[in-house]
């Protein structure tokens, strides 16, 4: 019936019941956000006459509320088991909130790479000075527009070249590379 029957420290520390005040508890009502119980809720009642379900054996990301009534992102894992003629549903909840917060910042460090990096490149293409960069082979890694006119070539097809062999020619690498 949605009834708690076992309640681990881990569920007591996430949540902030005790094993002693939320067992038999019904588990929904407490932990559920309402703007999940209609799906959840129909998904229940499927669950109770079938023993299948859309989260049966899969995981998924979702929010659930504490105690205080705080919601929070977590990772559901829902298996089923049929006891003494019973449909029983086993789930495994983790907090995600450290693990969503770490995205979020690699999200945002991945944005500020991005932009710096396009930064960058707008800088190098703007220098009217022939300027390239190369590889400990001394093959070409990247060139501006202007290394490109000098080599007479498109950059594109600069990259991967000994610069020696494109702009200035000469028999091998120049002994500063």
């Amino acid at each position: 019936q949605g009834n708690v029957c076992y309640w681990n420290r881990a569920a007591e520390e996430i949540f902030g019941y005790s094993a002693t005040e939320i067992m038999g508890q019904n588990l929904h009502q407490l932990i559920v956000p309402e703007h999940y119980l209609k799906a959840h809720k129909a998904g229940w009642e499927q669950f109770l006459e079938t023993g299948e379900g859309a989260v049966i054996g899969k995981t998924i990301d979702l929010t659930a509320l504490r105690r205080d009534g705080r919601e929070f992102p977590i990772e559901l894992s829902v298996s089923a088991i049929k006891l003494q003629n019973e449909q029983r549903a086993v789930g495994i909840i983790r907090d995600i909130s450290d693990r969503i917060s770490v995205e979020h910042d690699l999200a945002n460090i991945s944005d500020k790479i991005i932009q710096s990096h396009r930064e960058w490149v707008d800088a190098f293409d703007s220098i009217h000075a022939p300027i390239f960069l190369h590889d400990a082979e001394g093959l070409i890694t990247r060139a501006n527009q202007a290394y490109a006119d000098h080599a007479g070539m498109e950059v594109r097809d600069l990259i991967g070249k000994p610069y020696w062999e494109c702009f200035p020619k000469r028999e091998g690498p120049l002994s500063s590379c």
